[in-house]
């Protein structure tokens, strides 16, 4: 079931228990206020959707401007006359995602930016299978959306975030690197699609209140990767 069947089967009582722990006493920061469309900028016209799970949302902020959707949106406005729209909800795995994006009435969307993969590895989705999971989303968001341009952002190094005690952290943080492996693998074999990493940060200020989403810092920092991506 697990990508390290043994090491799971050795840690299992320790992970369960302080996976719930963790759960127990973080804090559980909501969805940013604001906007999840807009309309905005001049010049040639260029129509996004924003998918994912609570970082996409969005989570770690008070409001949109401050998140992804919010700073992407201002610095495509420089160069294009941009639409974009945010589906994004915190908790959500690719399935949750796929669902939810089943469930709505298409609309046209150029380019989709996607950030899934923490809760798939804090589920204990088996890597191969989340893999099989993008493999439908992709479908999706190409055939129902139109999406020609897929910009994936990578799994964050939950290795580093603080919310989790060690061993869970070191754990979880081994899981979702080798989800990126086989993300790597993913979208190297698909023109259509390209995939961002930000840098690990050890500094507390990269990371919100709850140790466990990006700050403001993180969110400008992954619009300005984002925007090196759909520029060039």
């Amino acid at each position: 079931m697990y990508d390290f069947p043994l090491l799971s089967l050795l840690l299992a009582p320790l992970l369960v228990a302080q996976g719930a722990y963790t759960k127990k006493i973080t804090p559980r920061l909501p969805e940013p206020s604001g906007p999840r469309a807009g309309f905005a900028g001049q010049g040639p016209s260029l129509s996004l959707m924003i998918v994912g799970d609570s970082a996409a949302a969005g989570v770690g902020v008070s409001h949109q401007t401050e998140a992804l959707s919010g700073h992407l949106g201002q610095k495509l406005a420089q160069y294009y006359e941009v639409s974009w729209r945010l589906i994004a909800t915190s908790g959500h795995s690719t399935t949750d995602t796929i669902k939810a994006l089943t469930n709505i009435d298409a609309f046209n969307a150029e380019i989709a930016v996607i950030s899934l993969g923490v809760n798939d590895v804090v589920q204990m989705r088996y890597s191969k299978t989340w893999i099989q999971h993008q493999h439908q989303l992709r479908r999706l968001l190409i055939n129902k959306f139109g999406c020609r341009k897929l910009i994936y952002s990578s799994v964050p190094p939950m290795h580093l975030f603080s919310a989790m005690p060690q061993p869970l952290r070191w754990f979880m943080g081994k899981r979702a690197g080798r989800f990126n492996e086989q993300l790597g693998a993913f979208i190297a074999a698909d023109p259509h699609s390209e995939l961002i990493s930000l840098p690990a940060r050890r500094d507390a200020s990269f990371l919100a209140s709850d140790g466990f989403h990006p700050s403001a810092r993180t969110y400008a920092m992954w619009s300005d990767a984002i925007m090196d991506a759909i520029l060039k």
